[in-house]
């Protein structure tokens, strides 16, 4: 598993992904838009 993840980095795409996310959710919750489900879709909440 270790030589997997040195071999394929995932954790440098993975974690900016995450942050987006994240950020994108607390954007959407302080603004009250409805952006990120016309950007990715009804996220079903």
């Amino acid at each position: 598993m270790n030589k997997l993840l040195r071999q394929h980095p995932y954790r440098y795409i993975v974690i900016p992904l995450v942050l987006l996310w994240v950020i994108a959710s607390l954007l959407t919750r302080m603004f009250g838009r409805d952006w990120s489900d016309a950007l990715w879709g009804p996220s079903g909440t």
